[in-house]
């Protein structure tokens, strides 16, 4: 089975060098595209294919008229309240009745809890653009946040969240609205009359319209990509659209910014191989061949088959010793991919220089708690930067706090050097910073960058393992025994994402 599965693996690599196998968050990314795309007018410019959007959204629909953000988590207990408020509007802009059944579904599903109103803060940003929310739900964010020279700025957010507070300050501000027809309306999806009021935006000065754009250009990535992520390349062609309209002679400026964006959101969004129409955000290659490499090195694959593997990799190595996700995010490298390349290229038959200098960058990125983050180093936020944007924490985490998890991952990919708590401070602050973030009412770890606390428990586990705890110690025993209580009877284990929600439902959410 296991060489069955590795032969499997290893077909699939690409150029004999590397793997690129695009995840996905939703559908309903394909869909705020889609009717984007109609609001800037060049739906006949892109690829997408509208039938067979439609044919998938009318197959994927829950039968309690529900759209699941990922299709595949059966465990869900039920849909997505965002996901199926943008997949009812896409099916809608298409035309289709909404006394019909599926859309009366999707409308009594979205309305029992709580109707627009309840949407997240990022879904109302998308429906105001057609009236269907009001600016005034979203935060305000001060132009002098953009200012580099301001002590409080744009800069102190997390790395993913910058390139989006931009466009989101510009569309706050200027209150982008474009009555589309009775076809865009979603009066229905509110409880009640609509709580909708539309007002002007406070006028575009030329100096104005110029920091905007030179702004999102400075974020456009050799992919064309606007800071290396979907979203925020989609929002900077909505201001990019609207500066132009009012600012003309910026074109020149603006056009290659925006055939860039577009150039990436369709190769993304619709050229992505089996994930093509699933709601691919980015790229992540380099984070795919490290852990595929490792999987199939630890199930007894010959290291020579990654000599090649690890030679790609290392001319993606950042001057500062750092490792990026993958492409479009050169910018920007991370601690969680410099420890799992670290790891793999320390067994490899390569140049070790690059190994010591991922390990120069990941003692630079050890922040004040003893742990790592993603990608930024003691990110924890401002009290009044938190305080004005406190409204968008439910679509998004605005810092990069230490995670539990690239913490695992940094402690055993220093292990592969020798390094544990025998001989390395940094090795023993890191497990310091484990011991403390440990909860106390159940022995886990939560996860940040997958789901949850089995996989935040297990990297923590294995980390702290190999950093040379015992594993006799009562808090790691502890921790193992919860693991073994949750194994299900298929000799498996499985989490869904409701675990996030509490502690006590996690139980019920750990199983099946």
């Amino acid at each position: 089975y296991v060489t069955e599965t590795s032969a499997q693996i290893e077909s699939l690599k690409i150029e004999k060098r590397y793997w690129n196998m695009p995840s996905y968050l939703g559908l309903h990314y394909v869909t705020q595209y889609y009717v984007i795309l109609k609001w800037l007018g060049i739906f006949e410019q892109s690829q997408l294919d509208e039938s067979y959007l439609k044919q998938l959204l009318l197959e994927s629909q829950r039968s309690d008229g529900s759209w699941n953000a990922v299709k595949q988590d059966i465990n869900e207990p039920f849909g997505e309240m965002d996901a199926t408020i943008f997949n009812y509007f896409a099916l809608k802009v298409m035309g289709v009745d909404v006394q019909s059944t599926p859309m009366l579904r999707a409308k009594n599903f979205i309305v029992s809890r709580g109707g627009i109103g309840e949407a997240t803060v990022l879904t109302k940003i998308w429906l105001a653009h057609f009236g269907n929310a009001e600016w005034e739900a979203i935060p305000y964010i001060p132009m002098i946040f953009l200012m580099d020279w301001s002590p409080l700025n744009y800069t102190d957010f997390s790395s993913w969240t910058q390139p989006n507070i931009i466009p989101i300050t510009y569309l706050r501000r200027h209150r982008m609205v474009k009555q589309m027809g009775e076809q865009y309306q979603l009066d229905e999806l509110w409880i009640g009359a609509p709580k909708v009021t539309i007002k002007d935006g406070v006028p575009l000065h030329r100096w104005q319209a110029n920091l905007f754009v030179n702004k999102l250009a400075a974020f456009q990535q050799p992919k064309g990509s606007i800071g290396a992520y979907a979203l925020s390349s989609l929002m900077a062609l909505i201001v990019l659209d609207d500066i132009q309209a009012r600012y003309p002679q910026l074109a020149d400026k603006i056009s290659p910014v925006t055939e860039g964006a577009l150039s990436f959101l369709e190769s993304i969004f619709l050229n992505s191989g089996s994930s093509a129409y699933l709601g691919v955000v980015d790229d992540g290659r380099y984070w795919d061949t490290a852990l595929l490499s490792i999987a199939l090195i630890g199930a007894g694959a010959p290291l020579e088959n990654f000599v090649q593997t690890g030679e790609y990799l290392i001319q993606q190595q950042n001057d500062n010793g750092g490792f990026p996700f993958g492409e479009d995010f050169w910018f920007v490298p991370d601690n969680d991919d410099t420890a799992e390349i670290m790891m793999l290229l320390s067994q490899l038959d390569v140049d070790q220089g690059a190994v010591d200098k991922a390990l120069g960058f990941l003692y630079d990125m050890q922040n004040k708690d003893g742990g790592w983050a993603a990608f930024d180093k003691n990110n924890t936020g401002n009290p009044i930067i938190k305080l004005i944007a406190s409204a968008l924490l439910d679509s998004v985490d605005l810092y990069d706090n230490t995670s539990n998890d690239v913490t695992g991952h940094v402690l055993e990919a220093m292990s592969h050097l020798g390094l544990d708590k025998h001989n390395s401070d940094s090795v023993k602050k890191g497990i310091q910073y484990l011991k403390n973030a440990q909860k106390s009412d159940i022995p886990v770890w939560l996860g940040k960058w997958g789901t949850n606390y089995l996989y935040g428990t297990s990297a923590a586990l294995v980390g702290l393992l190999k950093a040379g705890e015992n594993h006799h110690e009562t808090y790691i025993k502890s921790s193992l025994r919860w693991l073994e209580s949750r194994q299900n009877s298929d000799g498996g284990f499985g989490e869904n994402n409701q675990s996030y929600h509490s502690l006590n439902s996690s139980h019920k959410c750990m199983t099946g």
